[in-house]
């Protein structure tokens, strides 16, 4: 019956918990009828099945086709390395069409697509990325449709949908565009009032792909599932799922995807949104996957007393420096955007369902973490009691004469401890624009000693001592 539970998916979602999703036929029907329609459009494809039955991409994959005549080619991976098995679809040459995660899609772009029989690609799971989708686009020769298919587990697979436009789409990430068939979409803020065109606010979801709630956790459905006065018309009683995502209306009425609620980050007081700096990372020519994460900055400098620092995962086609990277975010981030520390990775940490697993990121270590440039040892007197006063202060055992203070974890509060501590230590007013404009042990040593040489020639050459009159 429409009523019925159809399946029950468990998804951790963003709290690492498991929570069973209920699924009823009503709320498949609704979504299936709609994707072969818009997928298939009449024709007869074959698709490949390769992801987890507990998973919302299987669903697409195993029933658009049952219903449209199209045929199934079935996948098995290799333990322990499921997500690779992505890439024996693409080798294998024999699908038309295929859904997956923008991960799995980055590690498709490095294949040759030149002769691919590939013409469709659903995208879907995580914030995909305008640059990937526009490197496939040309890596692939002849018309291709790309969509990006939006939709939390708690609407059935997929509730918004998108199909790239190389030409029209520039903004970071591919829009999730307008609602699929009887699906209610509203962007609110924290009184449950439509935002503006242009303005972030929460998205929630209406109409008939809704579940019907959680297995078993009655509390957890009416935190998530709400039922409000209608946004519309303020009077009507309507039933929303809260998704915890980050949203707005574009001046085209397309809806911008921009990450997790809970992916934004404070960090020294700033609102950082970590999607739009994955983005700029991405567009580096030799960048092929990237996630950035906010870091207890204990784990790297003890002394930074708990201020989260970004951390900048990427997989690359070449070894890349700090300042190439720090650079290139430069051009268009803020100071505050930048990443302190970059982990270069052989490739990203995958779920079994071809999502990045940002848990099991490598915490970033001394080990791991890239220097900024080669170590060179603090030569001069003032430069070694330089480098010992800032070690101190980070809780670092070495600093190279041409470290950058900012690069290792400096905050404003511990700029203002070195200052006071250079005063102690050289009988010297260090202002803070010297700190800024010079930021390494080299930079304020030459400071520092400058002062030191104006102050003795200032000096009186001998005691000047008692005075005596003498008359001539």
């Amino acid at each position: 019956t429409p009523d019925g539970a159809a399946y029950i998916i468990f998804t951790s979602g963003s709290t690492g918990t498991p929570k069973g999703v209920v699924i009823e036929h009503r709320n498949l029907v609704n979504y299936i009828w709609w994707a072969a329609r818009v997928y298939s459009s009449g024709e007869r494809l074959a698709w490949p099945l390769f992801s987890s039955l507990a998973f919302d991409l299987t669903v697409t994959t195993l029933f658009t086709p049952l219903i449209t005549g199209g045929r199934i080619v079935v996948y098995l991976g290799d333990p322990g390395i499921q997500s690779m098995v992505v890439l024996k679809v693409i080798d294998d040459n024999a699908v038309d069409i295929m859904k997956l995660t923008p991960a799995h899609l980055a590690m498709v772009r490095d294949r040759n697509l030149e002769t691919t029989r590939l013409r469709k690609f659903i995208v879907g799971g995580e914030d995909f990325k305008t640059e990937l989708a526009r490197s496939i686009t040309k890596a692939i020769p002849g018309p291709v449709e790309i969509y990006n298919e939006y939709g939390p587990t708690e609407a059935t697979v997929g509730c918004m949908i998108h199909r790239f436009d190389i030409d029209r789409d520039h903004s970071a990430s591919v829009p999730i565009g307008v609602p699929a068939a009887n699906a209610g979409i509203y962007v609110l803020d924290n009184a449950h009032q439509p935002t503006a065109s242009g303005i972030i606010g929460e998205m929630f979801i209406a109409g008939d792909g809704l579940a019907r709630g959680y297995f078993n956790r009655p509390d957890l459905t009416d935190a998530r599932f709400l039922t409000v006065a209608d946004p519309q018309d303020g009077f009507s009683r309507l039933r929303l799922y809260k998704t915890g995502d980050l949203a707005r209306w574009n001046s085209e009425g397309r809806l911008d995807f921009l990450g997790r609620a809970d992916h934004q980050v404070k960090v020294g007081g700033a609102r950082v949104e970590l999607g739009e700096i994955e983005a700029r990372l991405l567009k580096h020519p030799h960048v092929q996957e990237c996630a950035v994460a906010a870091i207890a900055a204990t784990v790297v400098t003890p002394a930074t007393d708990g201020i989260a620092r970004l951390v900048a995962y990427y997989v690359s086609s070449k070894p890349l420096t700090v300042a190439e990277l720090r650079a290139h975010l430069a051009e268009q981030l803020l100071e505050s955007m930048i990443p302190t520390h970059y982990v270069r990775l052989e490739r990203m940490p995958l779920t079994s369902n071809g999502k990045i697993d940002r848990s099991a990121l490598p915490e970033p270590t001394a080990k791991n973490i890239q220097p900024a440039q080669d170590f060179a040892a603090p030569s001069t007197e003032t430069e070694k009691r330089l480098a010992a006063l800032w070690c101190d202060l980070l809780k670092v055992e070495s600093i190279g004469r041409d470290d950058n203070f900012f690069g290792l974890g400096v905050h404003s509060l511990l700029v203002m401890r070195a200052v006071a501590r250079m005063r102690e230590t050289f009988g010297v007013d260090v202002q803070l624009r010297n700190l800024f404009e010079r930021p390494t042990v080299t930079g304020l040593a030459e400071v520092i000693d400058g002062m030191h040489w104006v102050a003795e020639s200032r000096a009186p050459l001998v005691s000047e001592g008692p005075r005596e009159e003498i008359e001539f």
